[in-house]
């Protein structure tokens, strides 16, 4: 039996394109970018086959930049995503 590993919560961030309240300049280590291309190499060094995104910041925008990603990243195989679910509008 071939077993597939998906690692199931995997965040990106960009602090040059998104605000992030828990990311400060001062970090040396996290402030600055962590994409997919960035995972890519430990995914392979690991054996993991795909990954799932997980929010990282509490913005729409993030949204629509991580469904970019997974539209041309075929190893990006899923989100959740944000949405504020106390709006009278949050189904739409």
């Amino acid at each position: 039996m071939i077993e597939k590993i998906i690692d199931s919560h995997q965040h990106f961030w960009d602090p040059y394109r998104f605000d992030y309240f828990w990311l400060k300049p001062d970090d040396k280590v996290m402030y600055r970018e962590y994409l997919p291309e960035h995972l890519k190499p430990e995914m392979d060094r690991a054996g993991v086959e795909s990954c799932v995104f997980v929010q990282a910041n509490h913005q729409l925008a993030e949204n629509d930049w991580v469904l970019d990603l997974i539209d041309r990243i075929p190893w990006l195989v899923g989100m959740v995503g944000w949405v504020d679910l106390t709006q009278p509008r949050v189904a739409e």
